[in-house]
């Protein structure tokens, strides 16, 4: 038997700050629905550990027809002979891991890149998946760009937006949601985090978000944040899930991402120059 775990996520003790402005009462973790198309790079991950007898689910984002990128807590401890999978085109994951019921497809994942600072620190959170074969794009199915200057989409104050299947409440004793569900959040001012933060857990690799009641939560992990690009006239990934607090310390303590954009050289190598930046 299968035993699912819902991953830990969560910032070390000693990264609680505050910050944010006041929002809506509005969290992935119980807030609004996707509707199918919506996010079409977003991958649903099954991660098997212990050799295949536990697993747990993490978010990925689709960089082209044969690579995921996520966090690298997501993948760090797999050991499970080739048995974790990606699911696409997915907003509810009641029926799912069938791709004869919900239609997703579901592709094997067949090796993991993580990025070789990831066992030194905690910014170089990023892994880049091979999946076992090319997923087929469909209108829900599609590739994310990634700028490589993202400065803009970065600002302190500029929204961007969050999709996952994390827990409905803010800590694990909660299920994952069933549905797929985002939010909008405020990007945090990032010289306020540094000073809060110490230097070796947070620097310009990575992103903080959120507001009252808005944020992301255990299951979250690795799911991507994304921002509209005027210029291009379509959503680009600026950054991946990688830690936050509790549901109720949201608006004062914000969440964790990996900036996308710091490692495009990383992400290009990982998927043999096969995705480029922007």
């Amino acid at each position: 038997m299968k035993t699912f775990l819902l991953l830990l996520f969560a910032l070390p003790c000693f990264l609680g700050f505050p910050i944010s402005p006041d929002g809506p009462d509005e969290l992935i973790l119980g807030g609004m629905k996707a509707s199918l198309g919506q996010f079409p790079h977003f991958a649903l991950l099954r991660i098997y550990v212990n050799d295949g007898q536990m697993y747990y689910d993490c978010g990925g984002t689709l960089l082209n027809s044969q690579y995921v990128l996520t966090a690298a807590h997501c993948v760090y401890a797999t050991n499970d002979n080739g048995t974790s999978q990606a699911m696409f085109a997915v907003i509810n994951q009641d029926s799912t891991w069938n791709d004869k019921i919900t239609k997703s497809p579901i592709v094997g994942l067949k090796f993991t890149k993580n990025h070789p600072g990831v066992n030194k620190n905690y910014y170089d959170d990023i892994a880049v998946l091979k999946l076992a074969r090319p997923v087929k794009y469909t209108k829900n199915i599609q590739p994310i760009k990634i700028r490589r200057n993202d400065d803009d989409l970065v600002k302190t104050g500029r929204y961007a937006v969050v999709s996952g299947f994390g827990a409905l409440c803010g800590d694990n004793s909660c299920k994952q949601s069933p549905d797929l569900l985002f939010v909008n959040v405020p990007i945090a001012d990032h010289a306020y985090c540094v000073n809060r933060f110490h230097p070796t857990y947070f620097n310009n690799r990575q992103i903080c978000y959120g507001a009252k009641n808005r944020g992301t939560g255990p299951g979250d992990s690795g799911s991507p944040i994304v921002a509209y690009d005027y210029s291009l006239r379509q959503k680009v990934l600026i950054g991946i899930v990688s830690a936050g607090k509790a549901r109720h310390e949201k608006g004062v303590d914000p969440d964790v991402a990996v900036r996308a954009s710091y490692f495009c050289e990383f992400i290009e190598q990982a998927t043999e120059k096969t995705f480029k930046c922007t």
